[in-house]
């Protein structure tokens, strides 16, 4: 259909009506503090009126703060237990977008992702073929640069060959990383994927994986 079609026109602000609820309510339950416990809040209440003067603050017990904690920590593992919460805010508007991304709650739930096993194994794998791409480009093609002929003496070809093997399999590495990646961002959204493509982040990516490959084979 075309956009100028009402039905889509009122599907659509209709999806964007319930993407602004959602962040709303992430960002709802991110501010809640210790006077949201209702407990606490007749406790507070109740001190103010016998006396005025006194803080409402100072009221509070160190059992008060840790009840509170307890109940806040199990609502926010509730909300970023819920299936595919971070795969859904991800194709949503630029601007909703970021308001989620500041929310406490969503926080949490990156960073309990970022610290999982799966990532700390793909952060080492990285490193690792970070640090070969770069040593065995440097012993490969740009040691065979400074020779005038491959019957030199001072060249070793052994070691032309071995970097070189090493240095295809680091690209081969990050190309199908790359790949897969673009794969996912795909499969959630067609924007989301061309919105990356394009991005300055995957030219980075892609455009120095493509000049260390023609080093490769232009030497």
């Amino acid at each position: 259909r075309e956009v100028s079609d009402p039905g889509f026109q009122f599907a659509e602000d209709e999806c964007r009506f319930l993407a602004e609820a959602a962040i709303f309510y992430l960002e709802c339950v991110s501010k809640v503090n210790i006077c949201d416990d209702i407990r606490v809040f007749h406790k507070i209440q109740i001190c103010r009126k016998v006396f005025p003067n006194k803080k409402g603050s100072s009221v509070l017990s160190k059992s008060d703060v840790q009840q509170f904690q307890e109940y806040r920590d199990e609502l926010f593992h509730n909300v970023t237990a819920l299936e595919g919460l971070v795969r859904r805010i991800s194709v949503m508007d630029d601007d909703l977008v970021k308001r989620a991304s500041v929310t406490e709650v969503l926080c949490r739930k990156l960073d309990k992702s970022i610290s999982s096993d799966f990532a700390a194994a793909l952060a080492l794998f990285d490193g690792i073929n970070h640090i070969l791409l770069v040593v065995t480009l440097r012993l490969g093609p740009a040691e065979a640069l400074f020779y005038l002929s491959r019957t030199d003496d001072s060249f070793k070809p052994h070691q032309y060959i071995i970097a070189n093997v090493v240095l295809v399999a680091s690209i081969v590495y990050f190309a199908t990383r790359t790949v897969y990646s673009n794969r996912a961002n795909y499969a959630l959204s067609r924007r989301l994927f061309w919105s990356s493509l394009f991005s300055g982040s995957n030219f980075l990516d892609v455009v120095p994986l493509v000049m260390v490959l023609f080093c490769v084979f232009s030497t």
